[in-house]
């Protein structure tokens, strides 16, 4: 701990207002991750019926997490293929008659889902 007797009184308010805006940002960071880590927790909670008191373990959780998003983005992608055209007007990518381009929201699943595996980087990497 610094010997803060030394500092002036413009010195000591300085850095109050430094720490009080380091607080500010990691319990911001903390909230932020602890609601992301409880909106995961009871989707958890929802998906294994009788576990309504049990927290999973955190590194579980997360590879159960991105089993989700890979089975999501590729019932997505079947579902994208059976469909054969676009959806309704309104939706970026869609030609003027309401069709998709090939492969365009296929592609942005593909690209852009709510997980990336650090494989698929890697072989883009390549």
């Amino acid at each position: 701990m610094s010997d803060y007797t030394a500092l002036s009184r413009a010195e000591l308010i300085a850095e109050c207002e430094r720490l009080r805006t380091e607080i500010e940002t990691r319990d911001a960071s903390f909230n932020l991750r602890w609601r992301a880590d409880q909106r995961a927790i009871k989707r958890w909670q929802e998906a294994h019926p009788g576990n309504d008191l049990v927290w999973p373990d955190h590194a579980d959780m997360v590879v159960w997490l991105m089993d989700e998003c890979e089975r999501l983005r590729h019932d997505a992608i079947a579902y994208l293929g059976a469909l054969g055209r676009g959806i309704p007007d309104g939706h970026n990518g869609l030609l003027s008659d309401g069709t998709a381009p090939k492969n365009v929201l296929a592609d942005y699943i593909q690209n852009n889902g709510p997980f990336r595996s650090p494989a698929a980087e890697t072989e883009e990497a390549k």
